[in-house]
């Protein structure tokens, strides 16, 4: 009898909403703020940079302290074989990776270009969606982009490995738009990038307008000689939009007017929610006229602006990424340190699974009912 049984692929876009151990959550310092809020209500933590090194220090304690325990745990009581993923070589027997694979010929120059140009960058740290699932999104951050690049290149032949380290990028403001704001399709504000770092639980420690970010990229050997790939940092471009607050009569005084509440720094409550709504609606039919009458053709990434990925190709791979580097590991897999996993209590069962291991499929608990027992 199956007990729960939901796509993982769900699990992972709502994973805020269940009892998980996500290890990018190491790096995430919460103000306190929200300790002295009671009731229901919107808020807004935020959160702090953590430095490269004292990233390092507290993913290392956090080990030592039960996370190594809870691996051999999760060795010790796997789950029957039909409900296992056995680490990151499973996925090489993925029918979509394979067929990817073989329709870009298995060509390691094919494979590199359709990662870096068709998959988008999420900046959030740490392994959390693997090969499978990073293909299906159509999206990952560094890990799982370097991961699904990994897979694509073994499954053709070719010895592909993690490489874990530091880059050294400028934060804004580059004449060829190579840097983290345009890179994470934000303005050119160091404040802002500092704010996408942090909320994204990535390492980085500003040195001026540069940045030293915690990074993942892929070491092949193809042929003979060896290739650093970097299928994670994209070119992008900001498409103008449409100006959405002209076009929908937005005004943030006559907003909080209809809202109403408490409001302080870190959140909202007791909003008037019929009033609200009503001043939203009256928004949207506003924007939603505006664009029948003057871009009824246009795409939506014309109408708002946002920030598109600029295709890229390569007559040859590149030797060495592209910034100033240091390399502190190669992996073949990558450690438990830095997976993001998830925990399942049900009574007596206590599983904590690597959501990269089961990621793309289907999550089920079951149990026998005894013969004399009705079921």
């Amino acid at each position: 009898m199956d007990l729960i049984s939901l796509p993982v692929r769900q699990l992972v876009k709502t994973l805020i909403s269940i009892k998980s151990v996500l290890l990018a959550c190491l790096l995430l310092f919460v103000q306190n703020a929200l300790a002295d809020i009671a009731g229901e209500g919107w808020y807004a933590p935020t959160a702090e940079l953590i430095g490269v090194r004292e990233a390092e220090t507290i993913l290392a304690n956090q080990l030592n302290a039960g996370l190594a325990d809870a691996e051999s745990k999760l060795t010790a009581r796997k789950l029957k074989a039909k409900h296992y993923a056995p680490g990151f070589n499973a996925v090489l027997n993925v029918p979509e990776i394979k067929e990817l694979a073989r329709g870009l010929k298995n060509d390691p120059g094919r494979i590199f270009e359709h990662v870096i140009n068709h998959i988008d960058y999420v900046p959030y740290f740490g392994y959390l969606k693997g090969p499978e699932l990073t293909l299906l999104d159509r999206s990952g951050n560094d890990f799982d982009q370097a991961a699904l690049l990994i897979a694509l290149l073994r499954v053709s032949g070719f010895a592909a490995d993690f490489v874990y380290g530091t880059m050294t990028i400028p934060a804004a403001f580059t004449s060829n738009d190579r840097d983290l704001a345009h890179w994470f399709g934000v303005q050119e504000d160091t404040t802002v990038v500092s704010s996408v770092l942090a909320n994204g639980g990535i390492p980085a420690t500003f040195h001026g307008d540069n940045v030293e970010v915690r990074r993942v990229w892929v070491k092949a050997n193809i042929g003979g000689s060896e290739y650093h790939l970097d299928p994670a940092f994209k070119l992008v471009e900001k498409q103008s939009g449409i100006d959405i607050g002209v076009a929908s009569g937005f005004s943030l005084s006559a907003l909080n007017s209809s809202a109403g509440g408490i409001v302080s720094d870190a959140s909202v409550r007791n909003l008037n929610e019929s009033a609200l709504a009503g001043k939203l609606t009256e928004y949207t039919t506003n924007l939603v006229n505006y664009i029948q009458a003057n871009r009824p053709n246009d795409a939506i990434e014309k109408i708002l602006g946002e920030y598109k990925t600029i295709p890229q190709s390569f007559d040859t791979l590149p030797t060495a990424p592209d910034f100033a580097y240091v390399i502190d590991a190669v992996w073949n897999e990558v450690p438990s340190q830095y997976i993001h996993k998830v925990r399942i209590e049900h009574g007596a069962l206590d599983e904590t699974l690597n959501i990269p291991d089961i990621a793309g499929k289907k999550l089920a608990i079951s149990y026998d009912v005894p013969a004399n027992q009705t079921k």
